[in-house]
């Protein structure tokens, strides 16, 4: 008796437990909606497994008894883009919304740069850095100049940034001062002005740097180099070299030291006349030899080019193209303009609708296919980063461009 009552005890816990368990497979999902230079997005609906949550000032969003694998939905009706992740099951995604104007609705700071006496020959390199996410476009003063303007942009949940304004100088080859001016910027207090005074100057000793391009032939070639600076937000990385380029190899210089910590950025980039083409980033020092990887973009299998009956049924396909990495499918309605993006290591799919209206009836779309290269899966490619500076390797590649209308 006391040997059943047993059996009959752990059959109902267990039972009991395991529906607990099952039931536990929803999950909440609480993430970020980002665009592609980390800023917070606010405003933006999430919809999970049919239920629609809104973005804070903050980007953040929460989603409760979701299910994995799950498809998230992000719409900016500002915009009209809308983004598609598929099968995801990460809990803490930072969802990006790709071709949003940078910092759209960001808090913005103009300020004046004053320096004095630029020597002759030589060019300056100002930009704003911070440990906090930001943007600010890397602007050149030369001999004869002294002022130059810059804007900064961060998030809009924050009245003001930290950072600091530097300047690096060079002369040909060599680069022979450096400043810094610690700044803290206030929304819509501008124009600001800033003295840039109190110049080190180094002997830098200027190393070589060695960059070798894929050899195949392209309409355009080039690469562009960064000083990242270790412990600053990843937008303040600093150009200090941009050349087009059509030889397999070139020679340059760089920096040897700074007073602030820094590696090399090298990103290679390659197109051809329709569009097709790749990006990519690696990480070194000064005075290293970098050879720039060859990527092949994926190829447009179906509909053809130019095709003029796509309806819901019509198969979208593409081929692998190199490496390791997730699909961002892009589908650009011309008019009205809006643009679907698809995030998904699928290569085939029917077209996704644009509005709760389904597929517009005879409208000109574009439609092309980018390769965000090592991401595995869309979960790692919105896995949220745990450092400022990431130095693995990347690249993205780009399939051709082709036009398709749709049914009336």
């Amino acid at each position: 008796m006391t040997k059943n009552f047993s059996v009959v005890v752990f059959c109902i816990l267990f039972f009991g437990l395991g529906s607990n368990i099952f039931a536990s497979g929803k999950m909440t999902v609480s993430g970020r909606v980002i665009d592609e230079k980390y800023f917070p997005v606010s405003g933006i609906n999430v919809t999970i497994g049919g239920t629609t949550a809104r973005t804070d000032k903050n980007g953040k969003f929460t989603v409760t008894d979701a299910e994995a694998p799950y498809r998230a939905t992000v719409t900016d009706a500002s915009t009209n883009i809308t983004v598609i992740y598929d099968a995801l099951s990460i809990t803490n995604p930072n969802l990006i919304i790709f071709g949003r104007p940078i910092g759209k609705n960001a808090n913005t700071a103009y300020v004046n740069i004053l320096i004095d006496s630029i020597p002759p020959s030589s060019r300056g390199i100002i930009k704003f850095i911070s440990q906090y996410t930001n943007y600010c476009k890397e602007e050149e003063i030369t001999s004869g100049e002294g002022r130059k303007q810059i804007s900064v942009k961060w998030p809009e949940g924050e009245r003001s940034i930290n950072g600091s304004i530097i300047y690096i100088e060079k002369n040909g080859t060599s680069y022979t001062r450096f400043a810094q001016r610690n700044v803290t910027l206030y929304n819509e207090y501008f124009p600001q002005d800033v003295k840039i005074n109190g110049f080190n100057s180094y002997d830098f000793n200027s190393s070589a740097l060695t960059v070798y391009l894929p050899a195949a032939n392209y309409a355009s070639k080039g690469f562009t180099i960064w000083a990242d600076f270790l412990g600053y937000d990843r937008n303040s990385e600093t150009k200090i070299i941009s050349e087009s380029y059509t030889n397999i190899s070139a020679d340059t210089y760089v920096p040897s030291m700074l007073p602030l910590s820094f590696k090399l950025k090298v990103r290679a980039e390659c197109f051809n006349g329709k569009g097709d083409g790749f990006v990519n980033y690696t990480y070194t020092y000064p005075g290293s030899v970098v050879n720039l990887n060859y990527e092949t973009p994926p190829e447009i299998a179906s509909p053809s080019n130019d095709f003029k009956s796509v309806t819901n049924k019509t198969v979208f396909s593409f081929t692998e193209g190199s490496g390791a990495g997730t699909y961002v499918v892009n589908f650009h309605c011309i008019y009205p303009e809006s643009n679907v993006y698809v995030v998904t290591n699928a290569r085939e799919m029917y077209m996704p609708g644009i509005s709760q209206g389904g597929i517009p009836k005879d409208a000109n779309f574009t439609w092309n296919v980018s390769k965000y290269i090592p991401y595995f899966t869309p979960d790692n490619m919105v896995k949220p980063t745990q450092f400022n500076n990431e130095y693995s390797y990347q690249a993205i590649s780009y399939s051709k461009t082709y036009t398709f209308k749709t049914q009336w």
